[in-house]
């Protein structure tokens, strides 16, 4: 009885709409950036990382090096820079470290906003003669939050990732 009258599927679209941004969130999360700790503390966390992950590296120059965490020492980062040249770059000429999220956010958030409409699409009630079956509005709204979702995570790429390491007093050039 509670089916046939919308009421559940109300409650099921205000379940979903309440629960799935957290659990999308829950896979990216915010990520306080690390104080500027000077010597061996800031740099241990460059060491720590894990091989193969995105990074963004800027340099004392101003140079900016987007490649693959190779490995590092005490005194040399290694990153390797897939279609182009493995970048090997002394650690007095870094000036900052940044995880760059890559495309694992933008999927997140396409992903997230898409089940969201599917779920609203789906959950909307025959009106003005709509005899769609709910699977066919739930592709409908599908459709329109992933577009949606497109418009939030297009630009959200831009934003710089989380901080991994910053040169104590590292002056950029900008």
């Amino acid at each position: 009885m509670l089916l046939a009258s919308g009421a559940m599927r109300h409650t099921l679209l205000l379940a979903w709409l309440l629960l799935l941004p957290g659990a999308v969130l829950a896979q990216d999360p915010v990520q306080q950036p690390p104080s500027d700790s000077p010597g061996e503390r800031g740099w241990n966390r460059v060491l720590n990382l894990e091989r193969g992950a995105p990074i963004v590296v800027k340099a004392v120059s101003g140079q900016t090096v987007h490649c693959l965490f190779a490995g590092a020492t005490q005194s040399m980062l290694l990153c390797d820079g897939g279609y182009t040249k493995s970048e090997r770059l002394d650690r007095e000429e870094v000036a900052e470290i940044r995880r760059w999220p890559g495309r694992g956010r933008m999927h997140r958030i396409v992903g997230g906003a898409a089940a969201i409409g599917f779920v609203a699409g789906a959950a909307t009630p025959n009106a003005n003669g709509n005899t769609y079956p709910w699977v066919v509005r739930g592709l409908g709204g599908s459709l329109l939050g992933a577009l949606a979702g497109c418009a939030v995570a297009i630009p959200a790429q831009f934003f710089p990732g989380p901080l991994v390491y910053r040169r104590p007093h590292a002056s950029t050039a900008d």
